[in-house]
């Protein structure tokens, strides 16, 4: 499946789609990172991994091009996440080969439990009983684990061999790292964490409530379906029977013509004035089809319209039963890789609720009636993506406690040093959720909605709601995050003071 030329004729359609988005992501991470080489190691991350996902899980094309998006997003992450870190290093005189070693050292923790726990995440949606939806899951734990193999590899290489270079021609670490709008967010973090969190979490639930009432649309379009019978141990059955059972469809409220077809009848529906048709073929159709067969047959009725029904009640029932499963899963997996179950029920709380909170603004732009299986791709995409920035951001707070900060001062340093990468990431999620929903004709009109569900809620939740949340937290949570910092805590300059990395915020004295 050649990737270049670029758009090329002989492409396949899944292709050329995740072409549109490799191409939009890579020209914002270049405007972003101001960079070539900084711009295309996203795509050198997410590309094998993409690759080895589809051929060895049959998708299909909306599945391959939501797959490209999701793993572009987290690789995207993966960059921006090692380059601060690299940055930070170099701003504080270390050589090339010490600030790549350090920036992936104190990335590491945060890079592979994040993979861990959407493998563990994306592993129990393959249990889903909708087809696409489960093929999908398999895809993203196989894709996620090659994206974490690649980036532990990869990644370290590039920064060692290519050093500054990958900055090239911007030179970032020169400048003093001055992030006035940064620091004025995270003293309010510091000095106003109970105002912050109760007002972020007020924001994220009035933005998920059109969630509630927000419901897919499987567009059943064709109303004609096709009924037959089906003898014991393959027996054909009788044109008697055939007549006798395409007279009893006649009399099903809802069937408005009958066309025998040789061995099948075609059933032409004319349903009432607001009667849904999927409804319609799940109820009554199916219903009195199944007693107007003769005796010793079964029938059986097919068609678009019914393998729509039946895929609106498998995510219905995945919905009820297969969504808790994969939240109880992700947070026990958060537990393990925080350490602490308080730490990981409040980071979990929060990117659940910013997950409703992106689908509800999609609903709320796109309209309550969204095509599927977009809400589906919202609430993966909004989850994958806060799950690595919220691992990140608890992380950099068990830095400053491992190194004696407050609790206070730590989230303030995390929010300050982390929501530029956050943001430009959620930025690069943007375009490549706005490039999926342009190359997926069922998503075409809804980009906008798509965008704007994925990067408020998770910016709310990472650098307002998780932060403040642990700032509130009491002395058993400061234990666990203090507990186990050896590995974060730093041996060179930034330790005995000579970096701004670990300096105390001055927080303003309000509050």
């Amino acid at each position: 499946m050649p990737i270049w030329p670029m758009f090329s004729r002989s492409s396949p359609p899944s292709v050329r789609r995740v072409e549109i988005i490799v191409v939009a992501v890579a020209a914002a991470a270049l405007l972003i990172l101001r960079g070539p080489l900084a711009a295309l190691l996203p795509v050198a991350l997410a590309a094998p991994a993409w690759y080895v996902s589809v051929a060895l899980v049959h998708l299909d094309q909306n599945m391959r091009t939501v797959l490209a998006a999701v793993l572009l997003s987290l690789a995207c992450g993966h960059v921006l996440t090692l380059l601060s870190r690299f940055r930070e290093r170099l701003r504080i005189g270390d050589d090339r080969a010490r600030a790549a070693g350090e920036a992936i050292r104190r990335a590491r923790t945060s890079l592979v439990g994040t993979e861990i726990v959407l493998v563990v995440g994306s592993g129990a949606l393959a249990l889903a009983n909708t087809p696409a939806l489960a093929a999908l899951g398999v895809a993203l734990a196989v894709g996620v684990a090659l994206l974490s193999l690649v980036c532990l590899t990869v990644l370290p290489l590039a920064l060692h061999h290519l050093g500054t270079a990958v900055f090239w021609p911007a030179k970032p670490w020169r400048r003093g790292g001055r992030r006035p709008a940064a620091t004025r967010l995270s003293n309010q973090v510091a000095a106003r964490p109970v105002t912050v969190a109760l007002a972020s979490a007020v924001l994220l639930a009035g933005l998920g409530a059109p969630a509630l009432v927000t419901h897919a649309d499987y567009d059943a379009g064709s109303t004609t379906l096709h009924a037959s019978l089906r003898g014991a141990d393959g027996a054909v059955p009788t044109g008697a029977e055939l007549t006798g059972f395409a007279a009893r469809l006649r009399l099903i409220d809802g069937v408005g013509e009958i066309v025998p077809s040789g061995d099948r009848i075609e059933l032409r529906l004319a349903p009432r004035p607001g009667t849904d048709v999927l409804d319609l073929i799940n109820g009554p159709i199916r219903v009195e089809a199944a007693r107007a067969a003769p005796d010793g047959t079964e029938a059986v009725v097919d068609g678009t319209a019914v393998r729509l029904a039946e895929l609106r009640t498998a995510t219905g029932d995945d919905l009820t039963t297969l969504l808790p499963l994969v939240a109880l899963l992700v947070l026990l997996t958060l537990g393990f890789i925080l350490r602490g179950m308080v730490v990981a029920l409040l980071t979990g709380a929060a990117v659940l609720l910013g997950a409703g909170a992106s689908l509800g603004v999609t609903s709320l732009i796109g309209g309550l009636t969204l095509p599927w299986p977009l809400p589906a791709v919202v609430l993966i995409l909004s989850a994958a993506v806060g799950v690595g920035w919220t691992v990140l951001m608890v992380t950099r707070v068990r830095e400053g406690v491992g190194a004696g900060l407050e609790q206070r001062t730590a989230s303030a340093l995390a929010v300050r040093y982390t929501a530029g990468p956050v943001v430009a990431g959620l930025l690069l999620t943007t375009v490549a959720a706005v490039s999926l929903a342009a190359g997926v004709p069922a998503f075409e009109g809804y980009g906008l909605a798509v965008a704007a569900g994925v990067f408020l809620p998770t910016a709310v939740v990472t650098t307002l709601l998780v932060p403040a949340l642990v700032a509130l937290s009491g002395r058993s949570v400061r234990a666990r995050l203090a507990g186990g910092t050896r590995p974060w805590r730093d041996t060179g300059p930034a330790a005995s003071g000579a970096s701004g990395v670990l300096r105390r915020p001055r927080l303003s004295s309000a509050g």
